[in-house]
């Protein structure tokens, strides 16, 4: 079994060249299809071996849910069943392919299995992100960088939130696996490092919390796209997550540069979710690139 790659771009840069790198001469990928959010055209990109590899230019930023749905959908019209989703900034083992194709051929039942991921280690927090003895274990979200996609699951129960656009996009589509009765399976083993924004470690009351020093833009999605998810899903599991982000969201700005910026975005995410939740139409989003 072969299986395919989906690499989001937006201005890469030399760690993007060094995953590119990685998985170039790795059989077991069919098809690496590399979607750029870019606003230009990446030459490096154009002069990859054709073959190999399918380089997609938007020229714009169409967010991240809708470039992982361009090379999904991509990757579904040349038959192949599934797909590792990447974001440019993880890096994977040459061995990560290997372990995937060997746990589908292995496993019996694979009809109930949305994603199956790796265990990782966070650039970061300097740690692995689960801790645990068994060969797999079942979780209810993980991240959509590194993970493999079942990609006639995701045709049956719809495509990544597009509306999302950027935050969240991954942890919705976690939560619609499960609601829909679907499996997320992480396999044991270090085989990928991830990184998000430029974290610093702070100590709050004790307790180490990560802050992550991304855009405000970033701050708007997050805090909207959360909203979202309430009206959505209408779980009490779910109202709890959700008020403890924000809380913790509102801790972290404390820690932030350009806290007044980020916190007007997190009051005008929070206006355009509850004009969600209320069935207005949220204005906000169209003044962000």
């Amino acid at each position: 079994m072969k299986i395919g790659i989906v690499i989001v771009c937006y201005n890469p840069d030399i760690r993007t060249d060094k995953l590119i790198d990685n998985i170039s001469n790795d059989n077991n990928y069919e098809k690496i299809v590399i979607v750029d959010n870019s606003n230009f055209r990446n030459k490096k990109f154009e002069n990859l071996d054709r073959k190999k590899f399918k380089y997609i230019p938007n020229c714009k930023n169409l967010g991240i849910a809708k470039a992982q749905n361009i090379g999904l959908d991509y990757l579904n019209s040349i038959g192949l069943k599934w797909a590792i989703t990447l974001d440019q900034d993880t890096i994977i083992t040459y061995s990560l392919s290997n372990k995937y194709i060997k746990y589908l051929d292995k496993k019996e039942k694979l009809d109930d299995i949305g994603i199956i991921s790796t265990n990782y280690y966070d650039i970061g927090t300097q740690k692995q992100k689960f801790v645990f003895n068994e060969s797999e274990i079942l979780v209810d979200e993980t991240i959509s960088s590194g993970s493999l996609i079942n990609i006639d699951i995701f045709n049956k129960i719809g495509k990544m939130r597009e509306d999302y656009f950027i935050d969240q996009v991954d942890n919705e589509y976690c939560l619609r696996l499960k609601v829909n009765g679907y499996k997320i399976v992480i396999l044991n083993g270090i085989d990928m490092e991830h990184k998000i924004g430029k974290i610093e470690l702070r100590k709050i009351f004790g307790r180490e919390i990560c802050i992550y020093h991304q855009s405000p833009m970033r701050y708007y999605y997050r805090t909207r796209n959360l909203l979202f998810m309430i009206k959505d899903y209408k779980d009490r599991v779910v109202i709890i997550k959700v008020i403890k982000s924000l809380v913790k969201d509102f801790i972290k700005l404390l820690f932030e540069q350009k806290k007044y910026t980020k916190l007007k975005m997190i009051f005008l995410g929070i206006n355009d979710g509850f004009a969600y939740l209320l069935d207005r139409k949220e204005k906000n989003e169209d003044n962000f690139d």
